[in-house]
């Protein structure tokens, strides 16, 4: 897996809109890629999942909520416990990136 691009059309930070909250997931999970295969620093993992996690559920309970058989906070706990174990795969993290493009209908592409 390769970095994603999150297209910009109509995001504007800090405008506390879908189109916002659904980039920052995905900036988000941008993040944790870098952290867990590409050498980023894993000394403090929360800040970033705890912002993952505030995302999705403003995102969740403002429009789209859905469920498709399974607890998201409970997939990114796992990640997280993954992380910090270094024994994350990046089928983990595609399996992540893939349930919240389906439940949110992200738009991108990766590089």
């Amino acid at each position: 897996m390769q970095k994603i691009n999150i297209p910009t059309d109509n995001v504007v930070i800090g405008s506390n809109t879908i189109e916002e909250h659904k980039f920052q997931i995905l900036n988000f999970m941008n993040m944790l890629y870098n952290i867990a295969f590409n050498g980023g620093n894993r000394g403090n993992i929360n800040p970033w999942i705890n912002n993952l996690k505030y995302e999705i559920s403003w995102v969740r309970w403002n429009k789209y909520y859905t469920t498709y058989g399974f607890r998201i906070e409970h997939h990114i706990e796992i990640l997280r416990t993954k992380l910090i174990t270094n024994q994350i795969k990046e089928k983990d993290w595609e399996d992540l990136l893939h349930a919240l493009t389906k439940m949110f209908e992200l738009k991108y592409t990766l590089n």
